[in-house]
């Protein structure tokens, strides 16, 4: 019996490598979200420890800084916002994409199985044939 081929072979590789790309882009969104979480952290904190112990001279210069950090830390919250509804719709497209895949894996699998019961047929015709030529030989030899 003739190899294995799945006739939708293409389709699959072209279905894993969307997925791939998907699960790659969903994960530099991730990262991006996670950054700018770490961003903000920093921010708050140095709001937080920023002018604990300045001189009075230093009281303006200190407040424009902590305005300047306050304003940073809205801006990085814009972003996280954005780039979370980015994560989002990634996330959905990564979803789309495995289960598309998982479509044509099952039915791969599926066509496999056909295969193989179909060749333990074949095979089992080709045995039962060679038996009974060799049942026909021995009763030539043997008379019977």
């Amino acid at each position: 019996m003739k190899k294995f081929r799945f006739s939708l072979d293409i389709v699959l590789k072209l279905r894993e490598n969307r997925e791939e790309e998907c699960r790659i882009q969903l994960g530099r969104i991730t990262a991006e979200s996670e950054r700018i979480r770490k961003e903000m952290a920093g921010h708050r904190h140095l709001l937080l420890t920023t002018g604990a112990a300045c001189c009075p001279g230093d009281f303006q210069a200190v407040e424009f800084y902590r305005n300047r950090i306050a304003h940073e830390l809205l801006e990085l919250g814009n972003d996280l916002e954005k780039n979370e509804a980015k994560r989002e719709k990634a996330k959905e497209d990564y979803i789309q994409a495995v289960s598309q895949l998982q479509v044509y894996q099952k039915l791969r699998e599926k066509r496999y199985k056909e295969y193989r019961k179909a060749a333990a047929v074949q095979e089992a015709k080709m045995l039962d044939e060679m038996n009974s030529i060799r049942a026909n030989r021995r009763g030539m030899i043997y008379g019977n």
